[in-house]
């Protein structure tokens, strides 16, 4: 009898036992081509990533020029532990080179140990219009 009670005791501890929580990793898409767009001279609203319980990511960023000018796109990165308040100066920058009208493309790692969230702030300060703009975040 006492061996039921302790296999019955085991089974059912094994049974309601909290399962373990999956990381989110994978390539997530934050801006997606198409209409999306960085008119000449001007910074793009912020884009959002949460990072919390991991400590690289990757940056990619991709997009292609209207005319046949060369210019260069910036993408602001900044930091926060709370997701609030995010760091004034940015921690880095990736520096997209655009070859005339030929989807170019650039990514960096960043490291996010003890950050819960990036913001990312795409900024075109050249005469260019910037098309088909892509930006991923994979989280490793």
């Amino acid at each position: 009898m006492k061996k039921l009670i302790t296999i019955t005791a085991i089974a059912i501890g094994i049974a309601t036992a909290t399962p373990a929580v999956a990381q989110r990793v994978g390539v997530h898409p934050i801006l997606n081509g198409g209409t999306n767009s960085i008119s000449a001279g001007t910074t793009n609203s912020a884009q959002f990533q949460n990072t919390v319980e991991h400590n690289l990511v990757t940056l990619q960023a991709s997009a292609k020029g209207h005319s046949g000018t060369a210019s260069n796109v910036q993408f602001y990165v900044f930091r926060s532990s709370d997701g609030e308040n995010f760091e004034t100066d940015p921690f880095t920058v990736l520096q997209l080179r655009l070859s005339g009208t030929v989807v170019q493309s650039a990514l960096t790692n960043i490291d996010t140990t003890g950050v819960s969230s990036l913001k990312i702030l795409p900024a075109n300060t050249n005469a260019v219009v910037v098309t088909n703009l892509t930006l991923k975040v994979r989280i490793k």
